[in-house]
């Protein structure tokens, strides 16, 4: 069964406010997915980073968008 991305944020929520209900809570740690930035903004938490590995994945994310911007740029330049 596939969710709506605000139903997976609904879900997130709850289960975040569910395990952590009774804990002081300062800041959180995740893979940096920007779903979760605008639930843990809600909460009034911050955001640390959980490995290097991380955020290698996320630099080679916006790498890729990059390359794909300047790849599709070039595209167009070229058909014109």
């Amino acid at each position: 069964m596939k969710h709506t991305p605000e139903e997976t944020k609904k879900y997130i929520k709850e289960f975040l406010d569910i395990n952590t209900r009774n804990q002081k809570k300062i800041s959180i740690t995740t893979d940096l997915d920007d779903k979760y930035k605008p639930i843990i903004e809600k909460l009034g938490l911050k955001t640390s980073m959980v490995a290097l590995v991380h955020a290698r994945k996320n630099i080679n994310k916006t790498i890729k968008r990059i390359y794909k911007k300047k790849t599709t740029l070039k595209k167009t330049k070229q058909e014109k």
